[in-house]
């Protein structure tokens, strides 16, 4: 069973699960801190963006399916669509501890960014398995 790479966080230091490390980016004259900058590491923000395509690519296979073997046609087929990517979402808040602002660069982008990304998947599922399950 493939199992998608996990969602990193965005910022230095971050290599494993734990809270994004702060670099310096600057201080005064008397050592305190005067600027705080998180930099952002694209090879993260790649690795985000490729697991949360695979979530919404792996749901819309199962969304299909389920639409196919409960006989779903017309408008309600289309409906389980957008349902199964709310799902999607929550997967997405619980792989990040409904902390988006730390995995991604905004949280519309996580929420709704591809959100059409599974379509063509969700609709080859949906009219294969309707077709096994229905006419076969």
């Amino acid at each position: 069973f493939f199992r998608p790479p996990k969602i990193v966080y965005c910022s230095v230091a971050s290599l494993s699960m734990a809270p994004p490390a702060k670099a310096l980016f600057s201080r005064n004259s008397n050592g305190s801190d005067t600027d705080d900058k998180e930099f952002l590491i694209p090879e993260h923000m790649q690795n985000n963006a490729r697991v949360v395509h695979w979530i919404r690519q792996y749901v819309s296979i199962v969304a299909g399916c389920v639409a196919g073997v409960l006989g779903l046609t017309n408008v309600v087929g289309f409906l389980v669509y957008p349902l199964f990517q709310l799902l999607a979402i929550l997967i997405i808040l619980s792989k990040t501890n409904s902390n988006v602002d730390k995995y991604f660069m905004s949280t519309a982008n996580a929420a709704f960014g591809g959100f059409f990304d599974g379509a063509m998947t969700y609709l080859l599922f949906w009219t294969f398995v309707y077709d096994i399950a229905h006419l076969f």
